[in-house]
């Protein structure tokens, strides 16, 4: 899907198992391989990649209900989801999962947050997708005035069917991205100065 998701050194003449972690749609996606090294004089003969086979391994979603949930659950499944925007900050997310917020709820910023911390949800975790489960309306972050909504820090990060309002700091915006290669789709932005804005480092973003 035109984005580079690793560099890895393959071992001459053996068959080995390495392992890639990206964030694919479902469905058949194009693998595209690039050899890196350059060819040296001019003695060196064609080199061959032989795939003996590609899986794809899903990784776990988290799901966050503001009602109904609890922190203290494994936050795996709509009956087990988490409560708060604090549960997912707190949590080391590894590439490939997701994080889902119900639909029709608001999720703002959680009480007793540090003083230096400037966003709701800070999404700091590379790969990781943010999105929505359920019916009804987009599940609301909310800066409650005083934060950024959602401020995308990683590389690789997918921010979508959400809605980001009532941004605070100085210049009120609500979606901040700072990480490379970060997609933002279906995203709505409501009561900010400024809906969305890359900052220094957001190379490659797609909205």
């Amino acid at each position: 899907d035109t984005v580079t998701v690793a560099t890895i050194t393959v071992s001459a003449t053996q068959f080995t198992d390495y392992t890639i972690t990206g964030q694919w749609a479902a469905g058949w996606r194009d693998l595209h391989i690039d050899f890196l090294n350059p060819y040296s004089g001019g003695t060196c003969g064609d080199r061959w990649l032989l795939l003996d086979r590609v899986d794809a391994i899903s990784k776990p979603a988290y799901y966050v209900d503001a009602v109904a949930g609890l922190d203290s659950n494994a936050g795996t499944s709509p009956g087990a989801a988490w409560k708060t925007i604090g549960k997912v900050n707190s949590r080391a997310l590894v590439a490939g999962e997701t994080v889902l917020f119900k639909r029709g709820q608001t999720f703002t910023v959680p009480a007793g947050q540090p003083g230096q911390v400037t966003s709701a949800l800070v999404a700091d975790n590379a790969g990781v997708t943010y999105g929505a489960y359920g019916e009804g309306a987009l599940p609301i972050i909310d800066g409650g005035g005083d934060y950024y909504p959602i401020d995308v820090t990683a590389a690789s990060v997918t921010v979508q069917d959400l809605q980001a309002q009532n941004a605070g700091r100085a210049d009120q915006i609500g979606v901040v991205v700072r990480g490379t290669d970060a997609l933002l789709q279906r995203i709505t932005a409501r009561g900010n100065a400024i809906g969305v804005q890359a900052m220094n480092g957001a190379d490659r973003m797609r909205l």
